[in-house]
């Protein structure tokens, strides 16, 4: 059970993608939105992927390599960004 522990605590320091979408998902737990969430290349690739199997329902995840952002005159389409560069996705 130790060993356990320890490999899980060393695999979310791996993974530090899959740790900000179970936070993601552990703060919206009480949401009664449809929660939509844009996932950049980076976050992607460092391991979101491996840990967005363990979540279902209502959430809807977008990989979409043309998204640049949320600033502007209209909203986002997302309710949630996990990106590497939350300086690009800021409303001004």
């Amino acid at each position: 059970a130790a060993a356990c522990g320890v490999f899980l605590l060393s695999s979310v320091n791996n993974y530090p993608s899959g740790y900000a979408l179970r936070h993601l998902h552990a703060r919206e737990a009480n949401s009664t939105e449809a929660d939509s969430v844009h996932i950049d290349v980076f976050t992607s690739m460092s391991g979101v992927t491996r840990f967005q199997k363990n979540y279902c329902g209502a959430w809807r995840y977008s990989k979409d390599p043309t998204f640049q952002g949320g600033s502007g005159p209209t909203p986002p389409p997302y309710t949630h960004l996990l990106t590497s560069e939350p300086k690009n996705h800021t409303q001004h």
